[in-house]
């Protein structure tokens, strides 16, 4: 069980967070200083691990995360298409999946096709069950390639 402790004359928690105060003294949490997470279930998650299989092995996915949601059995994964737009097009015009980018990366054929890369990536890394992902749990995006220079520019 674990408890709060006193320094300086404050009571503390250890919670593995990583926090930086602020100019007007607000404690804010930047890190954690293990990056897993538990699920309801009580099997700990290893972010970076099940991030970095599902990404590099799978041919449309430039970027791959895992939302913190402690309160679900299985982990759950948010697909961020980019980058890889062309392969996925020609992709769809060869399974006749029809739309513009947003509408192929959203769509339940697309999914599929993740999700069967997902299960290979998985049974080639050998991830335990309850890190495998579910196909109801899989999130697509698409952003226009430099998105994330736009966002660092403002």
């Amino acid at each position: 069980k674990e408890e709060f402790f006193k320094e300086d004359g404050w009571s503390w928690f250890k919670t593995g967070d990583i926090g930086m105060w602020t100019s007007n003294g607000c404690l804010r949490i930047i890190d954690r200083k293990k990056n897993m997470f538990k699920t309801s279930l009580g099997e700990y998650v290893p972010v970076e691990e099940v991030e970095k299989t599902y990404q590099d092995l799978c041919s449309f996915a430039d970027f791959v995360f895992l939302p913190k949601e402690t309160k679900v059995a299985y982990v759950a994964l948010c697909v961020v298409v980019s980058d890889s737009i062309g392969a996925v097009m020609k992709w769809a015009k060869t399974q006749g999946v029809s739309g513009d980018e947003k509408a192929v990366v959203e769509s339940k054929e697309f999914k599929q096709e993740l999700f069967t890369q997902f299960e290979a990536a998985a049974k080639e890394k050998k991830l335990q069950g309850f890190l495998k992902v579910k196909k109801d749990n899989i999130h697509t995006e698409f952003q226009k390639p430099g998105y994330q220079e736009e966002w660092v520019q403002g």
